[in-house]
């Protein structure tokens, strides 16, 4: 949860990081959902493989991307 109250959930399955704002607005904060990959770019662009943890700290979010074996940060 970020400062804002927004809640993000790691979408194993569809390879997405969701955003879940206090309004109950769901929204897409990074990856090109149901896209399987590696890339790193904008939140628009990057892709994930099995993203399953995630951590907010210091206004940045991390993702533990399973498939890739890596720690990813979206700012």
């Amino acid at each position: 949860m970020d400062e804002n109250g927004t809640v993000y959930v790691a979408d194993v399955g569809n390879h997405g990081i969701y955003s879940v704002a206090l309004d109950g607005i769901v929204g897409t904060a990074a990856g090109l959902c149901g896209v399987a990959g590696a890339t790193d770019g904008n939140v628009n662009a990057t892709t994930f493989g099995k993203p399953v943890g995630l951590a907010y700290f210091n206004k940045q979010l991390f993702v533990c991307d399973s498939k890739s074996q890596t720690i990813r940060r979206i700012h």
